[in-house]
Order: structure tokens, then C-alpha cells, then sequence
């Protein structure tokens, strides 16, 4: 089984009618970017569309790049703010660290200097944990997964612990590949993220939802 990711990213936007519309950049990797889907089936749009539901005027940018690691996702994050300014960035990068194992302590300082760059741009940041497959050397997956957590403590961030919950082996929610969501995923996803980011937006919980 192969696990390099390999889809092009694709950038979703909509066009800006209120001057206090609130700009959310969903900013990650193939996982984000929605692999093999239309842009309109990843989490972000559907994220997006949840909101709105609920009557927050929100534009979601959906900047996932397949295949990125997170030392290239650093080296865009001032091209990505080009397109804002944004009130919030939800960052889930790091799977393909993950998936070719390397070095977590970098994918952890680099975790660290997006959310600066971020910051010093004015942009609030949700950090998204992301977890690893069982067949990756277990010292490895503690390591790796750990490095969310702190992160979000350390630089005192608002948290949501797993991207793929609900959604991670499950046959009928993924792709043949049992890695990337499928629609009915990525549904999954944007449900359980809006009832993270929607209070934060200044909408009602959907805790109950």
C-alpha cells in the first residue's frame, strides 16, 4: 500500500459581500484538500455550509495541498495570507511527516512557526491534531501524536484533538486507499468541526446537535 499523497490542492473561495464577513483558511493537506473529490464535497465547503446554515456570514478558504509536509506548508503560509486578511486559521498539517516518518521534533518546531506566522498576521489559530496507523513503529506514533497536544498548550491555542474522528478505518467513510475521506467523511468531519469552530465564530453550540 502506497502513502504518499498525491492530489493537487484545490482552493475554494466565495465572494465577499458584508465588510464583517469572517474569514476561516482551512489550512492542511490532501486530507483538507478533499483527494479525489469535487472541492464542493471536502470538509471545508461542507464546514461552510453548516455554518452559514446557522446564520454566521463566514467565507472558508480551503487551502489543503496535497502531499504537503509540514516544512513546505511553512514555506506557503505568506503566500496563503495574500489571499486573507482571515480572522481564523484551522491548521491540520503533518501526516505526511507522519507517514514517512520523519523527524517529529522538526514537524513539531515547524507546528510551532506557522502558528507564529499566523499570529503575527493577526489570524486566531485552531490547532487539529492528526494520529498515525497502527503499522508505524509505536515509539514513533507516541511521539508524533503527542506533539499536538503540546503545542496547543504550550502556545495556549484552541484545540480539537483528531481531524478523522468518526471517520479513520471506517470502509463505507473512506476511500479504497482506507486513508483519505470519502464525501459521507468529509461530511462527518465538518459536523463534528462546526460544533468546535462555531462558538468560536461567535455562533450558537451545536453541542446538542
Amino acid at each position: 500500500m502506497s502513502w504518499v499523497l498525491l492530489a493537487l490542492g484545490v482552493f475554494v473561495t466565495s465572494p465577499s459581500h458584508a465588510a464583517r464577513r469572517l474569514r476561516v483558511l482551512a489550512f492542511g493537506d490532501s486530507l483538507t484538500a478533499g483527494y479525489r473529490l469535487p472541492a464542493s464535497q471536502a470538509w471545508p465547503a461542507k464546514l461552510g455550509e453548516i455554518l452559514k446554515s446557522e446564520g454566521l456570514d463566514v467565507e472558508i478558504t480551503n487551502a489543503g495541498v496535497s502531499g504537503d509536509t509540514s516544512a513546505a506548508a511553512l514555506r506557503r503560509v505568506e503566500w496563503s495570507l495574500k489571499f486573507g486578511p482571515y480572522d481564523w486559521a484551522l491548521v491540520a498539517i503533518g501526516a505526511n511527516d507522519g507517514l514517512r516518518q520523519l523527524p517529529t521534533k522538526d514537524m513539531e518546531a515547524h507546528l510551532r512557526q506557522i502558528v507564529a506566522k499566523f499570529r503575527k498576521a493577526g489570524v486566531n489559530v485552531l490547532l487539529i491534531g492528526l494520529r498515525l496507523p497502527t503499522n508505524i513503529d509505536a515509539k514513533y506514533r507516541r511521539d508524533f501524536e503527542s506533539a499536538y497536544p503540546r503545542v496547543a498548550k504550550d502556545l495556549k491555542l484552541e484545540f480539537y484533538p483528531f481531524l478523522l474522528e468518526g471517520v479513520v478505518l471506517d470502509d463505507l467513510l473512506n476511500l479504497a486507499d482506507r486513508i483519505h475521506p470519502n464525501a459521507k467523511g468529509h461530511e462527518i468531519i465538518a459536523r463534528a468541526m462546526a460544533k468546535k469552530i462555531s462558538p468560536l465564530l461567535g455562533g450558537k453550540s451545536l453541542q446538542k446537535k
